[in-house]
């Protein structure tokens, strides 16, 4: 009974790769690319997610505390500062911070400082002072970014207008001596006009990678094109990470896939993979500790040493871009991607 129970989800499994190959090959829509990952899943042996992967989520009840989102930054510092202090290996940011805080108020209290009546009065400067500080919140965000020192950041996609003139930063940018070769092997990589999160911020990053927010199928680029640049995902730079690869220990196969450093990752001609989504009882198998208990303490520490530890809101539930990324950190640590065909 066993046997014959292997057997014909092997013949099942077989149908599921046939169907992603027709799909590749006829260039066929994202509806029977879906179906035919979704049988994928179906199928797929079911596995517990990995133990090194977990979330700190942004929810309704953060939310309702802390107030709509985005958050002043300072927030942010303070959950970088608590996790780094709790010896987290990764610690990767999903929302995007592609815009300054509090830009003209704080233009606006550089040029009263500067005012005679101003600089004349010691207590009007060091109100001052106190103001522009408790307001420069991408200031203390980046200097608990630089503290923590393996903090990856995301890119989302721009507008074209909007990144015409804009250069990514190298720690966005796949490294490789053999330029060249892998631009040739990258042919099918789609092409996204990013957005980089702000300079201020990015300096400090160990990376920065592509983040996906409105993904068209199940499946999700591991890399992607913007002009010349190659820039990996967030989940992809995560899992490296974890395994202790940098940017330029990512290559790409001829004949399909790619490499960061033991980490062998199957992909389609268009570098894109499908992740498991771990559940249990309907419920993410992989753990979930809202924002408000890691920001006051009631987490306890010993959760995050040595994790990858993704950070994003939780509004989406399953389709958030913090829990797609999430899936694909430990599909990718555990081997458990699906991609189709890449011929």
């Amino acid at each position: 009974m066993a046997a014959a129970l292997i057997t014909k989800k092997r013949l099942l499994g077989s149908a599921v790769a046939v169907l992603l190959a027709l799909a590749a090959l006829l260039g066929a829509g994202t509806g029977v690319e879906n179906a035919g990952y979704r049988l994928a899943g179906v199928f797929m042996p079911s596995h517990t997610p990995n133990a090194d992967v977990v979330v700190v989520g942004i929810g309704g009840a953060d939310l309702d505390r802390f107030g709509e989102w985005p958050w002043p930054r300072d927030l942010l510092a303070a959950l970088t500062d608590k996790l780094a202090s709790a010896r987290a290996r990764v610690i990767a940011f999903v929302p995007a911070f592609a815009a300054p805080q509090n830009a003209q108020t704080l233009d606006y209290l550089q040029r009263l400082a500067a005012l005679n009546s101003i600089r004349s009065s010691p207590e009007a400067v060091s109100a001052l002072t106190r103001a522009h500080a408790e307001l420069d919140t991408d200031s203390v965000f980046a200097a608990s970014i630089q503290r923590a020192g393996m903090v990856l950041l995301s890119a989302h996609q721009a507008d074209v207008q909007a990144r015409a003139d804009t250069t990514l930063p190298a720690n966005a940018v796949v490294g490789s001596d053999d330029r060249q070769g892998l631009m040739s092997r990258a042919f099918g990589a789609l092409r996204v006009p990013l957005r980089a999160p702000l300079q201020q911020l990015a300096s400090g990053a160990n990376a920065i990678g592509y983040v996906d927010n409105h993904p068209g199928t199940l499946s999700q680029p591991l890399i992607v094109r913007d002009g010349n640049q190659l820039v990996p995902s967030l989940a992809l730079l995560v899992a490296a990470r974890m395994r202790s690869a940098t940017n330029s220990d990512i290559s790409l196969h001829n004949t399909g896939g790619i490499a960061a450093g033991d980490l062998r990752i199957p992909t389609d001609a268009h570098l894109r993979a499908q992740a498991r989504t771990y559940r249990v009882d309907g419920q993410s198998a992989i753990p979930v500790y809202e924002f408000s208990d890691v920001y006051n303490g009631a987490a306890s520490p010993d959760i995050f040493a040595g994790k990858a530890v993704l950070v994003g809101l939780m509004t989406n539930g399953d389709a958030a871009p913090v829990m797609m990324t999430a899936n694909m950190v430990s599909s990718i640590l555990d081997h458990d991607v699906v991609a189709a065909p890449f011929w």
